[in-house]
């Protein structure tokens, strides 16, 4: 819903959210699978943006791949399941 509220500050008329894993796996995968079809509910037209780190520990490579989702991609906002890397994202 915060990519279809064109009202929040920063947000883009752009649908697209971002996922950032930790690993390219069957678990980490049921989360993303989770998330795309929650999107899908509000808007099919959401458009997600998936990448991996490759690991649960890597801070500096999981605020690279959020900092290019926002600048590249132009996704609103970036659900983390990526465990301790995702505190990579305080850029």
């Amino acid at each position: 819903m915060v990519t279809t509220n064109a009202k929040l500050e920063g947000s883009n008329p752009d649908k697209v959210i971002g996922f950032i894993g930790g690993m390219n796996d069957e678990v980490i995968n049921d989360f993303k699978s989770g998330y795309e079809q929650g999107a899908a509910f509000i808007d099919p037209e959401v458009k997600v943006v998936a990448h991996y780190v490759g690991d649960f520990t890597n801070v500096s490579k999981a605020g690279e791949l959020a900092f290019n989702q926002f600048r590249e991609h132009k996704v609103d906002i970036i659900y983390n399941v990526a465990g301790g890397a995702g505190l990579g994202w305080g850029f």
